[in-house]
């Protein structure tokens, strides 16, 4: 599968987390990575129900009614997600 080009113009480094050691220095957004982990995984393959699931899928499927190509999506998700992202590390 090909990569699309949006994913090659993405720094190697998005998240402030270091994945492989969680109980690092920025260990305070591990939860917000796991929720949001949790969130695309009930929204792509369903599973375990998150409240914020119906919202989230809802704004997906704008966002590729919007967008046909993988890259335009891609590039039109990433800000949505970051969003997603800062809500959930700042959420208690």
């Amino acid at each position: 599968m090909k990569r699309p080009e949006a994913m090659k113009k993405m720094p190697a480094k998005i998240l402030p987390i270091d994945i492989a050691n969680p109980g690092g220095t920025t260990s305070n957004h591990y939860p917000a990575v796991q929720r949001l982990g949790e969130l695309v995984h009930f929204v792509d393959v369903g599973g375990i129900a998150v409240d914020e699931a119906p919202g989230l899928e809802l704004l997906v499927r704008g966002l590729q009614a919007q967008h046909t190509g993988d890259d335009d999506l891609l590039t039109a998700a990433l800000p949505l997600f970051n969003t997603l992202y800062a809500a959930l590390v700042t959420t208690p």
